[in-house]
């Protein structure tokens, strides 16, 4: 008899220090990232929701209004203004569900999928999703995976892979909201963020970038520690932080190298 695949799995090492990470396969979803405090006592890290079904409550709107909790965002997390890009001299048009714009991967994008499970451990999961060609207006037939796993008991890694029949856009990331204090009880404006920047991108009133590569300067300079809630408004466009920062080109020997802190 074939093996049913659960709807969610959770990581976990074997010892009491060790961090816990609940993953759904709709969605690819952390549902959950549990850390233990100083005393030693759990506490919920990342915003989400109890059950499953309250995710896939959200997609009919297929709007803004979908939080995207912790979710996998695809084919193309963030916008595509005007829902539509030219490739290899062809104009395409994608799916707008952000107004006149496309957003996470459009009406039906990888977050409000099923994900299959390739394999699962005690510490590691790996799920893989196929994209068929012209799924919400893009080219190629994408064949993606991704695995969480703790490489420590205090680590969470996650690995994206994709391969494609055609050159088409993408662009896959993890959607996770996190407060460190509560996991969203409260508010993060006394959590303190250091972004290894010097430039960001600014955007227009629609959250689409301008083309301008502008200095970091004022509340827009993360490169030291800083609170968000010291001047969260001061921001550019004065909606707070929703921007792309331009990392510094340091990578590390093994390739990677520490982007952003948060405590």
């Amino acid at each position: 008899h074939a093996k049913m695949q659960r709807e969610r799995y959770t990581l976990k090492h074997a010892t009491s220090t060790s961090i816990e990470v609940t993953v759904l396969t709709y969605g690819a979803t952390i549902s959950s990232v549990k850390a233990p405090d100083r005393r030693g006592s759990l506490g919920e890290c990342v915003l989400g929701f109890d059950e499953e079904t309250s995710y896939a409550a959200t997609w009919p709107r297929r709007d803004a209004t979908c939080p995207y909790f912790g979710c996998a965002a695809g084919r193309v997390a963030n916008r595509v203004a005007n829902a539509a890009f030219s490739l290899d001299g062809k104009d395409y048009k994608v799916k707008a569900n952000n107004g006149a714009h496309h957003l996470h991967g459009g009406g039906v994008g990888f977050d409000k999928k099923r994900w299959a499970v390739v394999e699962a451990t005690d510490t590691a999961l790996t799920l893989a999703l196929r994209s068929p060609d012209g799924e919400e207006g893009y080219p190629g037939c994408v064949d993606a995976r991704i695995t969480y796993s703790l490489p420590t008991p205090t680590s969470l890694k996650i690995e994206y892979a994709a391969t494609t029949d055609a050159a088409t856009p993408l662009n896959l990331t993890n959607h996770s909201y996190w407060n460190l204090e509560d996991g969203g009880a409260t508010d993060v404006l006394g959590h303190v963020v250091r972004v290894d920047a010097d430039l960001y991108t600014p955007a227009d009133d629609e959250s689409i970038p301008t083309g301008e590569i502008r200095k970091c300067a004022g509340a827009m300079d993360l490169s030291k520690p800083k609170a968000l809630g010291d001047n969260i408004y001061d921001t550019d466009q004065g909606k707070g932080y929703d921007h792309n920062y331009v990392l510094r080109e340091t990578p590390g020997a093994d390739g990677l190298r520490t982007v952003a802190t948060a405590w």
